[in-house]
């Protein structure tokens, strides 16, 4: 019987393509090892098949859109979309957001959003083809409504602009700064003559002024208000008069200087009672204090019978008092000085004492502290 079957002009030798001389017009011929189909027209061979040296086509839709202006065919290693020709100023973050349907459920609203043609969705396992759900960047649509408790997964990435992201990028060196914003060519602005510098290893404070500047001057208010704490690096001037409130304790200053070392100089006063005199005096109730601390009012122990004055090893020297009261919870008495005699009320019993005393020569006795 003939052979029947019908075999196209070919070759097996790797880049071998074939004329006009050789192919006539509507012939065709393949390169089995290339993988190539060709024909001719008369003026010159044309070819279709896999590794196309040339490829004309009427357009390119990825994931069914053809894209929008100026947007670039790119991948995300699992599928093919359209995405804005960004260059290093964008990045791409990851989306993930899991739903429990509720009856007939059509619209998903995914926390952050995403970037269209760059998510997939999930019915209870099942991946949805392109046709079965649409998103607008927001909010992911079922084409038909979901059962109740259904499980809806959506995955994909967002397209993130630099200049969206937290945290400072970049910063500009030099000894100033100038303007107010941050952008993504690498400039960080600041208020000019706020004691804030820039180099090239950062930004650091020079000097603060801790006060509210006044609008188009270089005036300081007479307040400033810390919610917390506040710290200061290198040093901080305050201008006369001024007050600073934090934690609701006002603090009034006159001329008050923070040395490099955080060492207030002059006086200044925490609340109503508390003086911080420049002498390195502290008085409570008084804001003339005269030794290292003086209070105008009653000292006493946070619980009784809990804390000391002084310890074994250190000592007060003199005990400066009037009467002088002793209760231990057993006993309760008072000793009082007379003229020439010393005298102990037991406070309890209601029974007045006289210590016996003798006279002695001073020389036999063990001096005074002071």
């Amino acid at each position: 019987m003939a052979n029947t079957t019908f075999q196209l002009r070919r070759s097996s030798v790797a880049g071998k393509v074939p004329n006009t001389s050789t192919l006539s017009i509507g012939e065709l011929a393949v390169n089995l090892t290339d993988q190539k189909l060709y024909s001719s027209n008369g003026s010159g061979i044309f070819e279709i098949g896999a590794n196309l040296t040339n490829l004309t086509v009427g357009g390119i839709q990825a994931n069914g859109s053809y894209g929008s202006s100026g947007q670039i065919l790119t991948s995300n290693g699992t599928s093919t979309y359209w995405a804005d020709a960004s260059g290093s100023s964008y990045a791409a973050i990851r989306v993930y957001e899991l739903f429990t349907a509720s009856e007939s459920q059509t619209q998903f609203t995914v926390t952050g959003g995403f970037t269209n043609n760059q998510i997939d969705v999930y019915y209870n396992g099942v991946h949805l083809s392109n046709t079965e759900f649409s998103g607008n960047g927001t909010v992911v649509t079922l084409t038909e409504g979901a059962s109740n408790n259904a499980l809806v997964e959506v995955v994909g990435y967002k397209d993130l602009n630099i200049t969206e992201l937290d945290g400072v990028l970049w910063v500009a060196s030099g000894n100033g700064l100038s303007g107010g914003t941050i952008t993504s060519t690498g400039t960080i602005s600041v208020l000019a003559n706020s004691g804030i510098i820039a180099n090239t290893t950062g930004l650091y404070v020079n000097s603060a002024y801790i006060a509210t500047l006044a609008a188009n001057s270089s005036t300081y208010a007479n307040s400033a208000t810390f919610a917390n704490s506040a710290t200061f690096a290198n040093s901080a001037t305050f201008l006369s008069g001024n007050t600073v409130t934090t934690n609701s304790i006002a603090l009034s200053i006159s001329s008050l200087g923070i040395n490099s070392n955080g060492i207030i100089s002059n006086t200044f006063q925490v609340g109503t009672s508390a003086y911080f005199v420049s002498n390195g005096n502290v008085g409570i109730g008084t804001n003339t204090p005269s030794e290292k601390l003086e209070i105008a009012g009653n000292v006493t122990p946070a619980s009784s019978n809990t804390y000391d004055l002084g310890t074994s090893s250190l000592r007060w020297r003199n005990i400066y008092t009037n009467d002088l009261n002793l209760n231990n919870g057993i006993g309760d008495y008072t000793i009082v000085e007379g003229e020439d005699d010393l005298f102990l009320y037991n406070n309890k019993k209601g029974k007045v004492y006289k210590f016996a005393l003798v006279e002695v020569d001073p020389s036999e006795a063990p001096k005074k502290a002071i």
